[in-house]
């Protein structure tokens, strides 16, 4: 982990996040307009796309593991002036990156995720889907998109649910799946009114 920068192993509750690469920004919830500060590239009060990446054992162990990393870079490296951040989980969820117009950053922490990345052992989507909601609320962001990249590995109703408050929050859940596209990533997106594409799907994400 050390390879991330600073890390704070607090979890992700009422606690401190993990600092990834580049100084934490803090988000203030402005009423009105959105307004971009190109010198600190950070935002206000606008939406976003927030990407959860499951580093569990079972999820970069996989034969997709580096095609979906590179979906991931490819897709935020495409969103021009919409400001994106990084949540890694496996038994526990971080905040890797705040919401930031710096992809250049962003794509170069995605490089070095691995199994090493969370201390915690698992694999915890609910969590990572929680931590999203919460920070999007805090932010007041008016409409934004989640991109899960995961095994399956943890999906469950109770992650379902974290899907259907976040579609109440008018943000989507896509998949990129490692592997098959289940039923079970299938029904999370339909109620994430989202998609799920397959890791090489680069394409589909912008």
């Amino acid at each position: 982990m050390s390879r991330l920068g600073q890390i704070d192993t607090a979890r992700y509750r009422g606690t401190p996040f993990i600092l990834v690469g580049v100084a934490a920004l803090t988000l203030f919830a402005l009423a009105g307009p959105a307004v971009e500060h190109r010198s600190t590239q950070s935002f206000r009060n606008v939406d976003c796309v927030l990407v959860l990446v499951d580093v569990s054992s079972s999820a970069t162990d996989h034969a997709d593991w580096l095609t979906s990393q590179t979906s991931a870079r490819f897709a935020i490296s495409g969103l021009c002036s919409r400001p994106a951040g990084l949540i890694v989980f496996s038994g526990d969820a971080y905040a890797a990156a705040d919401m930031s117009v710096d992809h250049l950053q962003m794509g170069q922490t995605l490089s070095l995720l691995d199994a090493e990345t969370v201390p915690n052992d698992g694999s915890r989507p609910e969590r990572a889907l929680a931590l999203a909601h919460e920070r999007l609320s805090q932010a007041k962001v008016i409409a934004g998109d989640v991109i899960l990249l995961t095994d399956g590995g943890g999906l469950s109703e109770v992650s379902l649910l974290d899907v259907a408050s976040l579609a109440s929050q008018n943000t989507s859940v896509s998949i990129v799946a490692n592997g098959e596209p289940t039923a079970q990533k299938q029904t999370h997106a339909a109620i994430g009114n989202g998609r799920v594409l397959r890791a090489e799907d680069t394409n589909a994400l912008n």
